[in-house]
């Protein structure tokens, strides 16, 4: 029943309890709603309508830039919002949010989520630590792009959307296998600087290609 998804999905970003008074109004007035790989979830400078609580899947954050270019900011997952920002900012869209698969979202009208906002300290506290972790990781890529060359960021990057293998954490597998542009946007260089970068990992054996994955060894020897 989606009522009972709901609240235990809204229960548990709010760490609070499913049946208490304020997650069931979250989850009553939540609709289920399904994207194609691909798809837009939110288009940038729009107008904030709803908000996003991913139930299944994985999107990316996009900004466009005015000459053109796409800058990846964050990808958020299952239990996470998105289009927040926006709604309680009361301004456009800041960026696009897109599905990289199959994904599945609660989608909750503007109006009722301030209303929860305002009237639900878990909730509020909830949605402040979610922002401070955001801020906290952005903060740590931005210094990475000023103090790193693009090799040890293509790296760190690597490592960190990879899945470790074994208990030490010295290796990981990044699955699927990311295209070269994709991993250009995400550290924030050209394609022909990811490319150069990837080329020099793998002479130094920290990367190992293959089609559908790849083994990146977490520290340099």
């Amino acid at each position: 029943m989606l009522e009972e998804r709901a609240a235990r999905a809204w229960a548990d970003f709010c760490q609070n309890d499913k049946d208490c008074p304020n997650v069931r109004q979250l989850a009553v007035g939540s609709r289920l709603v399904e994207f194609a790989a691909g798809t837009n979830l939110i288009e940038q400078a729009d107008t904030a309508k709803s908000v996003y609580l991913l139930l299944d899947g994985c999107v990316s954050i996009i900004r466009f830039t005015e000459n053109g270019h796409n800058i990846w900011l964050a990808n958020a997952h299952i239990g996470e919002l998105v289009g927040e920002i926006s709604v309680l900012a009361r301004m456009e869209t800041t960026s696009q949010v897109v599905a990289d698969g199959q994904v599945s979202v609660l989608s909750i009208a503007r109006g009722l989520f301030e209303e929860c906002v305002r009237n639900d300290p878990a909730l509020a506290f909830a949605l402040s630590r979610m922002l401070a972790r955001r801020l906290a990781e952005t903060s740590s890529q931005l210094s990475e792009l000023i103090a790193l060359p693009v090799v040890l960021r293509l790296h760190a990057e690597l490592v960190r959307i990879g899945q470790p293998v074994n208990e030490d954490a010295e290796q990981y597998i990044v699955s699927p296998a990311p295209s070269v542009s994709t991993l250009g946007a995400r550290i924030h260089a050209t394609r022909e600087a990811a490319s150069r970068a990837l080329g020099l990992l793998e002479r130094r054996k920290l990367v190992a290609r293959q089609a559908d994955a790849w083994t990146v060894i977490a520290a340099e020897n």
